[in-house]
């Protein structure tokens, strides 16, 4: 049976949809305009700067697993 080979990389595209994917998955539990409704805009761009800091920050913790432990698969 033949090895199948993972690549070792991550592109910038990868990264970004990682960093969305935390935002939109996070979002789920409070809407914008419910979280802008109850909190106010500012509060809500806040919030927003808030989470997008933390998704950064998880991305970046990510890719630097990435970088410890080069080895590929599950």
């Amino acid at each position: 049976m033949e090895k199948k080979h993972m690549k070792k990389e991550i592109t910038l595209f990868m990264a970004t949809m990682l960093v969305c994917g935390n935002m939109i998955g996070s979002g789920v539990f409070m809407l914008p305009a419910t979280l802008a409704e109850l909190s106010g805009p500012m509060a809500t761009i806040i919030a927003w700067v808030i989470t997008t800091i933390g998704s950064i920050l998880i991305a970046i913790s990510f890719a630097n697993l990435g970088s410890k432990y080069p080895s590929t698969g599950g």
